[in-house]
């Protein structure tokens, strides 16, 4: 993430820090185990990594959660269609191994240089947002810099 910054610096450009959560992941879990659990966090980073840019970085950031850095943006805007594809892929599994799942992300995300924390606060006010979207009823994306503009 230093370095997008960095380079963020000289190309003038704007990068989406991402939070995700997976909605109702512990029910499956629970239901048909951590070995298929697994196998459906591949499934979903294998998913998101084909709707990503070549560029960007998909990481698993613990347990159901992933982080993503959709990096050398022309405009904050840029970044709503690929995270509203990755909505709608999650949300359309309904199969994986022969077992049925329902499952839905809900996604956080700051942009950077109009957030202009170090990297640890970009995660964390990331994931402020993505706690946001959880509480607006899940399956859907909360902008950090819309938090702060609604709380003023």
């Amino acid at each position: 993430m230093q370095q997008c910054i960095s380079n963020n610096k000289r190309q003038q450009s704007h990068i989406a820090i991402v939070f995700m959560d997976l909605d109702g992941f512990k029910e499956i879990n629970d239901l048909h185990g951590h070995s298929f659990g697994d196998d459906l966090l591949c499934f979903i980073a294998q998913k998101i990594k084909l709707l990503m840019r070549e560029d960007d970085t998909l990481a698993r950031f613990g347990g159901d959660e992933f982080v993503m850095i959709l990096d050398n943006l022309n405009s904050p805007d840029d970044c709503l269609l690929i995270l509203r594809q990755i909505l709608d892929s999650v949300s359309n599994i309904q199969f994986i191994n022969n077992k049925s799942v329902k499952l839905s992300a809900s996604i956080g995300l700051t942009i950077y240089p109009q957030d202009n924390s170090n990297s640890d606060q970009l995660i964390r006010h990331a994931d402020q947002a993505m706690y946001i979207a959880k509480q607006s009823g899940k399956n859907c994306l909360a902008i950090y810099l819309m938090l702060q503009k609604m709380l003023l």
